[in-house]
């Protein structure tokens, strides 16, 4: 594959450490949607969803097989729809829906399937050297969501309040009842709550004072004007 730039922002990066994989992958549609099966596995190599002997594996496979790369494609989207649907129930302190728990254990019994030891078996690994299996960037998704699910920080999901912001994230730091996904979201917030309280009304007020004095004079150059003679 070819070098890419980073495609997590700082914002990003630092929930991703402060969070799980399913949040990530769900933060990753607010700003850039998966166009293609390149972007998803662009996305799964910078964190960490898939090493980079697979990732060169897959992007062969990938380009062997454009209509499976599609259709897993496809499959990715309608996860982050599930996922994001979770998340928000989540975040509203309720139960995710009983259809997205059986769309989300049926994945999750399909990707555990690949769940095996290394050959020296001393750790889990996600299938073998040779599976081309085009759905490996999701597996530690779904995997990451059953344990976020089973946890209690699944108490601790929040939508960040900020305007135009969107992302979700886990409140494991900064209290639990924090509302900003970080500090500069809070400090937009509090800029915004500031210029509406105080400056604007004063802007307001300077803007009808002008417009105020531009009539008066208009009405007093109207009245020098010599009225134009009858016909």
């Amino acid at each position: 594959m070819a070098k890419r730039k980073p495609l997590l922002t700082h914002v990003e990066r630092q929930l991703r450490s402060d969070g799980a994989l399913c949040v990530t992958f769900c933060n990753a549609s607010v700003r850039r949607p998966f166009q293609s099966y390149d972007d998803l596995l662009a996305w799964g190599l910078e964190v960490g969803a898939v090493d980079d002997s697979d990732g060169r594996r897959l992007a062969a496979a990938a380009a062997a097989s454009p209509g499976q790369a599609t259709g897993v494609l496809r499959s990715a989207r309608g996860l982050l729809a599930r996922l994001e649907r979770v998340l928000q129930t989540l975040a509203g302190g309720q139960s995710p829906g009983a259809s997205d728990l059986r769309e989300l254990n049926s994945r999750l019994r399909r990707a555990m399937a690949h769940r095996q030891l290394d050959p020296a078996g001393k750790q889990w690994t996600w299938g073998d050297a040779e599976d081309d299996d085009l759905d490996r960037p999701l597996w530690p998704v779904l995997l990451s969501a059953a344990e976020l699910l089973t946890s209690e920080d699944r108490r601790r999901v929040h939508l960040c309040v900020g305007q135009d912001c969107g992302l979700f994230f886990i409140a494991n730091g900064g209290g639990r009842g924090r509302k900003w996904c970080d500090r500069k979201c809070s400090n937009r917030h509090s800029s915004r709550v500031h210029y509406t309280r105080h400056l604007k009304p004063v802007r307001q007020k300077w803007a009808r004072e002008k417009a105020d004095r531009q009539r008066m004079r208009l009405a007093g150059y109207q009245s020098e004007w010599p009225l134009k003679s009858e016909a």
